[in-house]
């Protein structure tokens, strides 16, 4: 019985271990107490966990966290903070990273971080110019349409990025998602996400995982 034992015990290492190596690695950066509240940190994290079984997830709560890009074994890396102030050498390891084939998924607060870095706005393929209220936003691309209760920003947009899903502000569609590429890389922007709420729908979840194949693949 004990041999039986240990044996399945082996076994269940291996498979583990056989799945691990067949899951992609992304990073994802996940910071912020107020603006991506924990909650809706936490919220977002319960999203992403439907992909597991493709995907390992590694959790950083802090920019310094983007080094481990360093280490080539990430496919791909996801950025959900609102932050003001970027070290060069973190930059520089995001430039480097993705230019040379690495994906990178931004989620809303990325996108109005380092407004004035150039650099750093030239990898998403926009600039951000503002936001409207809290309030019922209607999402769309050419097949479907949904609604959630978030925050809408607006941005000047690289006429190079292929735009996905739009909302409407003031009459005028504004993308609200979009990839692109930087270098040999693949670059996914969706600027939706204040909400917890948002996370937790059913079209949101599908973009999210086409963003993650996108930028994996």
């Amino acid at each position: 019985m004990e041999k039986q034992s240990k044996k399945k015990q082996r076994k269940k290492k291996e498979k583990e271990k056989k799945e691990s190596i067949m899951k992609k690695k992304i990073l994802v950066i996940s910071k912020g107490l107020f603006h991506p509240s924990l909650i809706n940190r936490q919220a977002f994290k319960k999203a992403l966990n439907n992909f597991t079984d493709m995907y390992e997830f590694t959790y950083e709560s802090t920019l310094k966290g983007i080094e481990k890009l360093k280490d080539s074994d990430y496919t791909a890396v996801v950025l959900f903070f609102h932050e003001f102030k970027l070290d060069n050498s973190i930059l520089n390891i995001l430039k480097e990273y993705t230019n040379n084939g690495g994906g990178v998924f931004a989620v809303h607060g990325p996108m109005a971080s380092f407004k004035t870095n150039k650099e750093y706005l030239d990898i998403l393929g926009s600039r951000f110019t503002g936001h409207g209220k809290i309030e019922k936003i209607t999402v769309k691309d050419a097949n479907t349409s949904f609604t959630t209760k978030d925050e809408l920003y607006t941005h000047e947009h690289d006429p190079n990025n292929k735009v996905l899903f739009t909302s409407s502000y003031q009459g005028i569609d504004e993308p609200v998602m979009w990839t692109r590429t930087y270098g040999k890389g693949k670059v996914a922007c969706f600027s939706l996400g204040h909400c917890p709420k948002t996370f937790k729908i059913e079209e949101v979840r599908k973009i999210l995982f086409n963003a993650l194949y996108y930028i994996s693949n």
